[in-house]
């Protein structure tokens, strides 16, 4: 949204804007995003399950998927239970 605005006010005030959006595939964005998607199709699933579908092949390590869950956990998107990994309601 920010690039948008940024096309925007360039069109209105004649200024090139040089600013690029990073790549989103691959990127922690994109893994968050499946990891939504995941548990919005499956519902709660254990931790390693979520790993191996939506970081692993893009080669993140495990304690890096780690860091992206309890993010998520503490932005109020997840809940921890054990094991398991699930939507707030």
């Amino acid at each position: 949204m920010d690039y948008g605005a940024g096309e925007l006010a360039m069109h209105k005030s004649n200024i090139r804007i040089n600013a690029k959006q990073s790549t989103f595939k691959g990127s922690t964005r994109w893994v968050r995003s499946h990891i939504i998607k995941h548990l919005l199709q499956f519902g709660p699933t254990k931790e390693h399950d979520v790993y191996v579908k939506c970081a692993q092949p893009w080669r993140y390590h495990d304690e890096q998927f780690a860091r992206i869950v309890d993010k998520m956990i503490v932005d109020g998107l997840l809940l921890r239970d054990g094991e398991m990994i699930s939507l707030t309601e």
